[in-house]
């Protein structure tokens, strides 16, 4: 309730709070009469329609961490997550290997030319993301 009850001494327009409200402020100290909680730091805000308050929270990654990531992560894939690919090359009449590519070659003189079979190469690779969202950074405090 704000404002003064009707016959008690409180100023006229000063909000009343009962202690330990807990609220928001968009400054960098908590107003006189209200102690910062320090307990939260580097989180974001979440509105429920379930059990808020003290109880309430999760995760483990701090904002800031998860604000600064720019790449997914790397991920080995396995040879039956890569598409089935050979690679083909040349050999010669004296059974020398050369020319060893993804396309197929001619080999120099009689050869024959003959591929690696399907196989892929297991190489770890990584996709970019970009978390940097726009943010105000707000203090909550407690009234004494």
């Amino acid at each position: 309730m704000f404002g003064p009850t009707p016959g008690s001494k409180q100023k006229v327009g000063a909000p009343s709070f009962p202690k330990g409200t807990a609220m928001l402020f968009w400054q960098p100290t908590a107003p006189l009469g209200w102690t910062k909680i320090t307990s939260h730091n580097d989180k974001l805000l979440r509105i429920v329609n379930g059990i808020g308050g003290p109880s309430g929270g999760g995760g483990t990654n701090p904002f800031s961490t998860v604000n600064a990531q720019t790449a997914v992560g790397n991920t080995t894939l396995s040879t039956t997550q890569m598409p089935s690919h050979v690679h083909s090359g040349g050999t010669t009449t004296d059974n020398i290997q050369s020319d060893f590519s993804h396309s197929s070659c001619s080999p120099p003189g009689l050869g024959v030319i003959q591929n690696t079979g399907a196989a892929g190469g297991g190489g770890a690779h990584s996709h970019t993301i970009t978390m940097s969202i726009q943010f105000i950074d707000l203090i909550l405090a407690s009234k004494n």
